[in-house]
């Protein structure tokens, strides 16, 4: 064989073993596409509650997108800071995701920063926002104020005579009670040990008024047993729009909500985010998703993942002014 030959030959073999690694090297990359596993979403609370049940309605599209499991883990503790801990700590490759509300991302973080072992705004990249969950401010439906004029003009003639129940301190019902205050209407803060306790209270006429979440008082709120002055929200909701909201009543300042949104560990791969984010978007714009939502009486509004971020850097600025002023935290 001559040397012409064996060099040709040489380059026949080198050709057919680089097509077949490349194609095996092909294959392998397509088989690793995002995602290819099971996709982890953390919920820092327990089961049931307004955060976790959103996020299954969201996960439940989002499994369908993807044909690959993704489930809701439950990591409840401290208040949603052991679950959201976790998350800012995983592994950065798009596999555990948090799904979590306001309070683990902007109120605790601002008012209870020892407490808190992680940077919402550097340790969590956001993904998307997929609601709002409002509260409102509740009366006895045999309270003698049939609206939240008479309320707010009883309560400046009579300072700190009322009580007013909150489910909790550093929660957006305490910070809109706190807003209310400085705006003039100084009722007596009555703390709850949460949300039961709190309606509990309202219903045994412990307190006057308390400011809760709707979606926990909607079945009072419908079977008359209480009546809700105002809302919350920029604008009324669609389920209750005979509920004023308090920006109509003049206090705007008040409108402070919870959103609730998904995360990644800051770091993942951008052609992981590439895929995870329109994904996402899609999942919770679906209109299975959107009905669902409603019917929790969460208020659907999808925002960007840039979206997030400005409402949470805006947020945490808002919480931090407020829980100054009321002394819940020193400048």
């Amino acid at each position: 064989m001559s040397t012409r030959q064996v060099k040709g030959l040489f380059i026949l073999v080198f050709t057919i073993v680089m097509f077949f690694t490349l194609s095996i090297l092909g294959i392998t990359m397509a088989a690793e596409k995002y995602p290819n596993k099971t996709i982890e979403v953390i919920v820092p609370f327990a089961p049931g509650g307004p955060t976790d049940i959103g996020a299954r309605a969201i996960t439940e599209r989002l499994s369908k997108i993807f044909e690959v499991p993704v489930i809701v883990v439950n990591k409840a503790g401290a208040g949603g800071i052991l679950g959201t801990s976790f998350v800012a700590r995983a592994k950065k490759d798009g596999y555990t995701l948090l799904s979590t509300s306001a309070p683990t991302i902007i109120s605790m973080p601002v008012i209870e920063p020892q407490n808190v072992d992680y940077d919402a705004i550097k340790d969590l990249e956001p993904l998307g926002r997929y609601a709002y969950i409002t509260v409102v401010v509740l009366v006895r439906s045999d309270s003698p104020y049939r609206s939240f004029e008479e309320l707010a003009d009883f309560v400046k003639k009579n300072p700190g005579k009322l009580n007013c129940g909150i489910p909790g301190l550093g929660l957006v019902p305490h910070l809109v009670y706190e807003v209310l205050k400085s705006s003039g209407l100084n009722m007596t803060m009555l703390v709850t040990k949460g949300v039961p306790e709190n309606i509990s209270f309202l219903m045994g006429g412990h307190v006057d008024v308390t400011i809760d979440s709707l979606a926990a008082n909607t079945g009072h709120i419908r079977d008359g047993k209480f009546r809700a002055l105002a809302i919350v929200l920029e604008k009324r909701f669609p389920d209750f729009p005979n509920i004023p909201t308090l920006a109509e009543k003049g206090y705007p300042q008040a409108t402070l909500v919870f959103w609730t949104g998904f995360f990644a560990p800051t770091g993942i791969p951008q052609e992981v985010k590439n895929t995870l984010i329109p994904a996402l978007k899609e999942a919770i714009t679906h209109p299975e998703t959107i009905e669902k939502l409603k019917k929790l009486l969460f208020f659907p509004d999808y925002g960007t993942p840039e979206d997030l971020r400005k409402e949470i850097i805006d947020q945490q600025r808002t919480v931090r002014d407020v829980a100054t002023k009321a002394g819940i935290i020193k400048r």
